[in-house]
């Protein structure tokens, strides 16, 4: 069994907070970029991983996001309905997303 991890789930008063948040975000994708290109993830699972941490987060605007920005670096409708499966459902007990 994996260990949760405790992570508290943020709250922006104003959007000058969110911003502020995004700017972190670009930072990082700022350092990915300066990695060799052979060094780098793919696209497409880049995405699949930011989509799986945004479903886990519970981050209904990033989830939009990163299931539309997988779709248009070719990751598959159906992939992504089953990783969406697996972390809602790991169990498959609860029945089927659907996008």
């Amino acid at each position: 069994m994996i260990n949760a991890i405790s992570y508290k789930k943020r709250y922006f008063g104003r959007p000058a907070d969110f911003f502020r948040e995004g700017r972190t975000t670009r930072h990082y994708i700022h350092e990915k970029r300066k990695l060799p290109k052979d060094c780098r993830l793919r696209r497409d699972l880049w995405e699949k991983i930011m989509l799986a941490v945004s479903i886990v987060m519970n981050c209904k605007y990033c989830s939009y996001l990163h299931t539309r920005t997988s779709l248009e670096h070719g990751v598959g409708e159906e992939e992504i309905k089953n990783l969406i499966n697996r972390i809602l459902c790991p169990a498959g007990i609860h029945g089927k997303y659907d996008l």
